[in-house]
């Protein structure tokens, strides 16, 4: 990512993030090694701290560990 895009200014403004299943598998779940630096670690925490919001087209088995299926 750009520098000039500031993402991490658009993370710490948001409280919500919507997935698609394909963005879900790619950032949904991931958590960085235990050795990763702690800028990355932060970077996550902060990810996985939003309200997620998950869509797709049927339910099937996924694990979920930071987000929950609304019903609607």
């Amino acid at each position: 990512m750009d520098d000039d895009m500031d993402f991490d200014g658009f993370i710490s403004d948001i409280d919500t993030i919507f997935y698609g299943r394909v963005s879900y598998d790619a950032w949904g779940n991931y958590q960085p090694d235990e050795n990763a630096p702690s800028g990355e670690q932060e970077f996550w925490n902060t990810i996985h701290s939003k309200i997620n919001l998950f869509f797709q087209r049927s339910i099937g088995k996924m694990k979920m560990q930071h987000s929950s299926i609304p019903i609607l």
